[in-house]
């Protein structure tokens, strides 16, 4: 019965004009960025090519712009297609219909995870390769540590997805959207802090970074993917960047974001399996 309920929560997302929006956007988003390397690369081989040193700093900007933005739009796309997904479906009195059939709630929760995971991954997928491909075909630059940052990457949009399943489970389809984006922006200004705290040398603004990033990790995962991607041992200066980090998060962050969404998803299960409906 999961894999039947995935199943329909693909067809459902599919179903939605939301999606076939967010694909027009990303579209023209990776078009835009495509245009924009363009006409980089035509100044910069003025300079004397890829392989000068401003090039290839000019060059990892950009991708870290590419990427910064793509963060927005897998996170956008992950809470707006799961941020009703269970509250929508209490408040239209569907959710009935559902339960009445020989259907535990924990199958129907993890279905769904399962039916969203399966397509906020390879929207994310396409999206991090659009924008690694763009970037090598125009410009020949070639970042490291590829297969780290798309974990990092895919690990973005699974939490916003289940921490907006969870909120869908005891809030309204409206507040649980508020409170999403509003964690995210934690998350997101908590980094920023951090970043400023450690050039600083200000422990103070260095903890209340790190304690916003155990509260939404978020961009401590986009900060440890775009450090693997534009830094190395013959590309140091490419740390030097606003949209990328000279103090990455440890890998242990991973390992506290991979436990971060199974108690939460735990968390989504325990309470839909006690709400009275």
């Amino acid at each position: 019965m999961m894999l039947i309920i995935a199943g329909m929560t693909f067809r459902e997302v599919l179903s939605k004009k939301i999606f076939y929006i967010v694909l027009v956007l990303t579209a023209m988003f990776l078009v835009v960025y495509g245009i924009a390397l363009h006409f980089a690369v035509q100044d910069i081989n003025k300079w004397g090519g890829v392989r000068n040193i401003q090039a290839r700093l000019i060059f990892s900007q950009l991708l870290s712009l590419g990427l910064y933005f793509s963060t927005f739009m897998v996170a956008l796309m992950a809470v707006f297609s799961t941020v009703g997904s269970v509250s929508g479906e209490i408040e239209t009195g569907t959710i009935q219909a559902v339960i009445a059939k020989p259907l535990k709630r924990s199958e129907l929760i993890l279905g769904k995870f399962l039916g969203y995971t399966v397509m906020m991954l390879s929207y994310s997928i396409v999206i991090y390769l659009g924008i690694l491909g763009i970037t090598f075909i125009s410009t020949g630059y070639e970042p490291s540590g590829l297969f780290s940052g798309l974990t990092s990457f895919l690990l973005i949009p699974l939490l916003l997805l289940v921490v907006s399943l969870c909120g869908s489970t005891f809030l309204s389809t409206m507040a649980n959207g508020i409170m999403v984006f509003m964690l995210y922006i934690i998350g997101m200004v908590g980094g920023m802090v951090e970043q400023i705290g450690s050039m600083i040398e200000n422990t103070a603004l260095v903890n209340i970074g790190i304690l916003s990033s155990l509260v939404m990790p978020s961009d401590a995962l986009y900060r440890k993917m775009v450090f693997g991607l534009l830094t190395g041992p013959d590309n140091p200066v490419t740390a030097f960047n606003p949209f990328s980090t000279m103090y990455p998060p440890s890998g242990i962050m991973t390992v506290y974001t991979i436990a971060y969404l199974l108690i939460v998803l735990f968390a989504a299960i325990r309470i839909f399996n006690r709400r009275d409906i």
